[in-house]
């Protein structure tokens, strides 16, 4: 479950956040429109996510959540949208890095209750070829996946392995 979180960007409001819609033509799910409106973006503690179906991992770790208005371009939720390929189907909307080359959680707008997923964009970036299969279930909502973090220890990493993640 999610304590806290660090690293957040500016305080942002309601009215960047309907721009941030009306621009892109998505609703967020209230449960992240409130996220951004208490954190705008940050890493999480603690930071793992279990992930289903994925062969070589079972957990993900969040390097850090986008927010709106980042001074860092590569953590600003509107660049993030921008720079999708337009193979991406409308409706996908990336919300977290997960540190492993361009992976990230994303939330499935084209969804009911807006299911979170891994999307594992290793074999997408370079042929650009959009694939349902990259994506893999995280949790039933973004509510849920705030609810299901873990820390190092209850997913069974010792403190060596995840300073090496």
């Amino acid at each position: 479950m999610l304590n806290y979180v660090d690293e957040q960007d500016e305080p942002t409001n309601a009215i960047a956040i309907d721009a941030f819609e009306s621009k892109h033509r998505i609703t967020l799910p209230d449960s992240f429109k409130q996220f951004l409106l208490q954190n705008n973006g940050g890493r999480p503690h603690p930071s793992y996510f279990a992930i289903s179906g994925l062969a070589d991992s079972h957990f993900g770790n969040i390097q850090s959540f986008y927010g709106l208005n980042s001074a860092t371009p590569g953590y600003d939720l509107d660049t993030v949208m921008e720079e999708l390929p337009s193979s991406v189907p409308h409706g996908i909307v990336p919300i977290a890095h997960t540190g492993n080359e361009n992976d990230q959680l994303i939330v499935d707008l084209r969804k009911p209750h807006a299911p979170v997923k891994f999307w594992d964009s290793y074999p997408f970036w370079g042929n650009n070829i959009w694939n349902e299969s990259y994506l893999y279930p995280v949790a039933a909502n973004f509510a849920a996946l705030l609810a299901s973090l873990k820390t190092d220890e209850e997913i069974g990493l010792s403190v060596r392995e995840s300073s090496e993640n």
